[in-house]
């Protein structure tokens, strides 16, 4: 009976080794596994971690976009404005009275060509598909149909003023693209400061989680040295056992 009783204990000893193994096991292999929380709390935080940086990231992108397209229609703006600058010199020199009318009609052929040019950038001007410059979708919307519309061989007095008009509307245009364009860099400085904390976050969450599962592989291996002790005494009990039976 006592041999029995023996041999069950050191049964159970050898199951509750191997169970401790078992358990190190695992616990090494989540340690292993790349910084993936484990721990309920810290895996429901990096959930939610993650989730709010790629709703930040995804905003970063779009205002960035933002930005590159206000920073193309800017661009562009400058080019019309550097234009109409040249287009109204040359309205004033034509209209000035001191030029023949061979060179107004070069004068002339200049201003068009100018105007074209205005044409094309407006029609051409686009970023990701998107028409910046005319249509009812327009970033900023220019009429300059008027200018374009100006024969210098033939100036109306009034050519000068309407071209300086449309050289202080498209430099107003550009100031408030230039304010949104500050805005949009205030608000992707600030997003960019938010992912980066988030991100650190994330990052202190997997540290307190490795540390955490680190004392539980401590805690384990504690169990597995007590459990391999007792597998030792238990089987050193069975052998004594078999042994005073032997000698009977």
């Amino acid at each position: 009976m006592s041999l029995r009783i023996n041999g069950l204990i050191t049964l159970n000893a050898v199951r509750q080794l191997s169970s401790s193994y078992n358990r190190i096991n695992k616990i090494t292999e989540r340690l292993l596994g790349g910084g993936q929380a484990y721990n309920p709390v810290a895996v429901s935080l990096t959930t939610q971690v993650s989730s709010d940086l790629a709703s930040i990231n995804q905003k970063i992108t779009d205002a960035n976009l933002s930005v590159s397209m206000n920073q193309t229609a800017d661009g562009a703006l400058g080019g019309v404005g550097n234009v109409l600058v040249r287009m109204k010199q040359l309205a004033q020199q034509a209209a000035s009275g001191a030029y023949s009318e061979t060179q107004i009609s070069a004068m002339n052929d200049e201003y068009q060509s100018l105007g074209a040019q205005i044409s094309d950038t407006i029609a051409s001007t686009q970023f990701n598909d998107i028409t910046l410059l005319t249509g009812d979708d327009a970033l900023v919307s220019l009429d300059l149909a008027e200018v374009l519309a100006i024969d210098l061989t033939d100036v109306p007095e009034t050519a000068a003023s309407v071209i300086s008009v449309a050289i202080a509307d498209t430099s107003a245009k550009r100031a408030s693209l230039g304010a949104q364009l500050g805005a949009l860099d205030a608000n992707v400085q600030g997003l960019q400061n938010q992912s980066e904390r988030l991100t650190a976050f994330q990052d202190r969450i997997s540290s307190m989680d490795v540390a955490m599962t680190i004392v539980e592989q401590v805690n384990a291996e504690i169990q597995t040295l007590f459990d391999t002790w007792l597998t030792v005494r238990s089987m050193a009990t069975m052998q004594l056992a078999l042994k005073v039976l032997t000698n009977d």
